[in-house]
């Protein structure tokens, strides 16, 4: 409204509207000028030059953007153990509750072509570590117990991938076998090719059977991992056949064996060559030559696997000077610590204060074994700590993860024996 007394006077906030345009303007120059990495030097060194529409894009890089912080490691509060851990249905349904970005996908076997499902869950960006989980004996892709680790991948922006490798140990071709072992190299190389993942960084983690698969994957695969995590394994089954068909012979385990190795290892040699061909101890020696590294788990009241396959495992892949004695083994192998390793403790074993107590830890070069407080268990965060320690460390150019790095996962030249080779 004019007074009469000159040119009218427009309201003062009719004048903060230009200025508020600007600032919006200049926000979001300056955000898309970060997100982008294309107005930012720092970023652009470490993202290399633009590329044009028609351009072939570079893999990845796990080299760090500028001005972008690493997520710090964090436990998922109320998980601690397996025992602990809530039952639920095992069902996509159930899963998708708990991790809504979850997919029920197929992954054909370069093998016998046979379409092994899977759980996946893909990483927000590119050149992200994977985290393949390993279910364990009786059950198959969709165990409960995965569930925490899709949790925590999402969470610190991990891909994550849950193969079938043909279901529960109740058959021939499961149980270690030639087919399961390349269903987890397939999982790999499917996760690889969808979400460009680095490579360089990926874990396997299992418990029980696997825990065994895990170890199998580091003795027969080791040029494809960065690391593998076993809790409470088998390492061997032909000496498992014979204690669980002595002292528990009430189980499944003794009737799931003999499916599996095509008869009774204590009778039939052809049935003891499949068992031993199968297990974790045939092929540890290679890991140890490969220098992955390597983390067992295992709770010395256990008595569905005793202590002491993960002792023997640990002593396939310590130096010589580093193994645990022959008497103090068999010790351990009736559920009881000699007091000459009574609480020690050597490295960090990663438990936390919610953890079941650590017993023994000893670490040898890439081989790290931890016996603690407890029976058939596992303890999520432990594993998870350490593959997040060793996958910052690549990440850093830091310490060699393996004898030689980790070579691109379609120069892996070691096909199980009588597959296919890895495509």
């Amino acid at each position: 409204m004019s007074t009469g007394n000159g040119p009218p006077r427009r309201p003062a906030r009719l004048l903060l509207i230009p200025l508020l345009l600007v600032l919006i303007w200049a926000v979001a120059l300056a955000f898309d000028g970060v997100s982008a990495g294309e107005r930012s030097p720092a970023a652009s060194a470490v993202r290399g030059p633009a590329v044009s529409p028609s351009s072939t894009l570079a893999p990845p890089s796990s080299a760090p953007v500028a001005g972008r912080k690493e997520p710090r490691f964090r436990r998922l509060d109320g998980v601690t153990t397996a025992k602990a851990y809530p039952r639920f249905t095992e069902t996509f349904s159930a899963w998708r509750e708990r991790v809504p970005r979850i997919r029920d996908v197929r992954i054909p076997s370069s093998v016998d072509g046979h379409r092994q499902p899977a759980l996946w869950l893909p990483a927000r960006r590119e050149g992200r570590p994977l985290l393949v989980v390993l279910h364990s004996w009786s059950v198959s892709y969709k165990q409960r117990l995965g569930v925490p680790f899709a949790r925590w991948a999402e969470r610190h922006g991990w891909s994550m991938m849950a193969p079938n490798f043909r279901g529960p140990n109740d058959k021939a071709t499961a149980t270690g076998s030639d087919l399961a072992v390349q269903d987890v190299v397939d999982a790999i190389g499917w996760a690889r090719d969808r979400a460009a993942i680095d490579e360089r960084r990926v874990f396997v983690i299992g418990f029980s059977g696997g825990g065994m698969m895990s170890l199998l994957m580091a003795g027969r695969h080791p040029g494809l991992l960065a690391g593998a995590v076993a809790w409470v394994p088998v390492h061997d089954l032909v000496e498992w056949y014979g204690y669980t068909s002595r002292r528990r012979p009430q189980t499944r385990y003794p009737g799931h064996l003999r499916a599996s190795c095509g008869g009774d290892p204590s009778k039939s040699a052809g049935a003891r060559e499949r068992c031993a061909s199968r297990s974790p101890r045939a092929h540890l020696s290679s890991a140890r030559t490969a220098a992955v590294p390597v983390y067992i788990g295992h709770g010395l009241g256990d008595r569905d696997v005793r202590p002491d396959h993960a002792v023997r495992a640990f002593n396939q892949l310590a130096a010589a000077a580093d193994r645990i004695p022959r008497a103090a083994v068999t010790e351990i192998r009736r559920n009881t610590l000699p007091p000459a390793l009574h609480r020690s403790i050597e490295g960090p074993t990663h438990f936390g204060s919610t953890d079941p107590r650590v017993l023994f830890a000893r670490k040898s070069g890439q081989a790290t074994l931890v016996l603690f407080e407890g029976g058939h268990d596992m303890v999520f965060h432990p594993g998870l700590r350490w593959m997040w320690d060793l996958a910052r460390a690549d990440r850093r150019g830091g310490a060699t993860v393996g004898a030689a790095g980790r070579p691109a996962l379609a120069r892996d030249k070691a096909p199980v024996p009588g597959a296919a080779p890895i495509r």
